[in-house]
């Protein structure tokens, strides 16, 4: 759930990451050949972001983890 939070947070207050993370969602459903395509694309994007507010490598894995 923090995850979420974080992303938000960082999303609202990043224009440049929000435009990145749109981009990619709007490119990636109009190329993506499957949703784990899709899903692996998206969650690299996510945690690079993640990572830049501070979560720790062990949280970034859990969340890799949990998203493949």
């Amino acid at each position: 759930y923090r995850n979420h939070l974080t992303l938000k947070k960082h999303l609202t207050e990043n224009p440049d990451a929000l435009k990145r993370y749109n981009d990619l969602k709007i490119g990636l459903g109009e190329t993506s050949e499957s949703n784990g395509e899709y899903w692996k694309s998206k969650t690299l994007l996510i945690l690079e972001f993640l990572e830049k507010e501070g979560m720790s490598q062990d949280e970034l894995e859990s969340i890799w983890k949990d998203n493949l």
